[in-house]
């Protein structure tokens, strides 16, 4: 449990119901935790450590009858419309991503020709790309959306069930949490400039994908999370560690002995970027604060 951080210790004597009560006020304020059993006792553990004193607090508080009011979650674990309009541009991205996807299995080429970074060439006798230089040139012309779209671009079910998975888990507390605005700078932001590095390093190499975003994404609730303790998006550790074991062993290469390739640089571009980005809005705070 190193990624785990005792707040709490209950005699298993105490009334099972109000320390359940306590737990369902925690999750609905925003504070991820998790309750164990140890012989004869039950820990209360956070999974960051300026959450500690802040939980033993809220337990005072609990126990004089004085927490605050938080509005408890709707009733409906499933899809819920009303999301949609609290999480627009979560819903839009992924939304996209299906139309990219669905234009791949379909070889639906107009699509595939206005997301792809590269200008695509199709004839009768199959798909070629364009020289970079031409590409470029289309971009520097007016195609600027070519810089974010490929990240739409999906070419298997693990490759846009992986991306999406992680995207909608982090997407959704973020644009809950900083705002739409704010969900929809970061994702294009971190779409352009995995996209570039990938396209100036592989320039030759049809690309696309949402994780440059996704790891940029990683990258910024993790970075955010140590440098602003009010940040209340959940960003499990172990997650982040197993993403940047998969991105180095990306590098070396053995992807291709599958058959099939990865854009490493889009994610090596999205996660220093999501750093970058992270530092940029929440260490001028970490300073200041100190």
């Amino acid at each position: 449990m190193s990624d785990l951080h005792e707040a709490l210790i209950f005699e298993k004597s105490l009334d099972g119901q109000a320390i359940q009560h306590f737990v369902q006020y925690l999750q609905r304020a925003g504070f991820p935790h998790r309750l164990a059993e140890q012989g004869d006792k039950l820990v209360l553990y956070v999974y960051h450590p300026d959450h500690i004193e802040v939980v033993r607090s809220l337990f005072q508080r609990f126990a004089d009858d004085d927490l605050p009011i938080i509005e408890a979650p709707p009733a409906s674990v499933g899809f819920n419309p009303v999301n949609i309009l609290k999480t627009p541009v979560c819903f839009a991205v992924v939304l996209l991503c299906v139309a990219g996807f669905a234009a791949y299995l379909w070889s639906f080429w107009p699509l595939l020709q206005l997301f792809s970074f590269q200008v695509m060439q199709v004839t009768p006798a199959g798909v070629t790309l364009a020289p970079a230089s031409e590409s470029l040139a289309n971009i520097l012309h007016g195609q600027v959306w070519r810089l974010i779209t490929p990240a739409f671009l999906h070419f298997s079910w693990a490759h846009i069930g992986f991306n999406l998975a992680i995207f909608w888990f982090l997407a959704q507390q973020l644009e809950k949490f900083e705002g739409s605005l704010s969900l929809l700078s970061e994702v294009t932001l971190l779409a352009i400039l995995s996209n570039v590095l990938q396209f100036y390093l592989k320039p030759d190499g049809l690309f696309g994908g949402l994780s440059g975003v996704v790891y940029g994404l990683m990258a910024y609730c993790w970075l955010a999370g140590k440098l602003n303790s009010e940040f209340k998006v959940f960003m499990p550790a172990g997650l982040l560690v197993v993403s940047v074991v998969m991105m180095v062993i990306g590098f070396t290469g053995v992807s291709n002995v599958f058959g099939f390739g990865i854009a490493n640089w889009a994610h090596l571009g999205g996660f220093l970027a999501g750093l970058l980005l992270a530092f940029v809005r929440y260490g001028r705070l970490r300073q200041v604060s100190q």
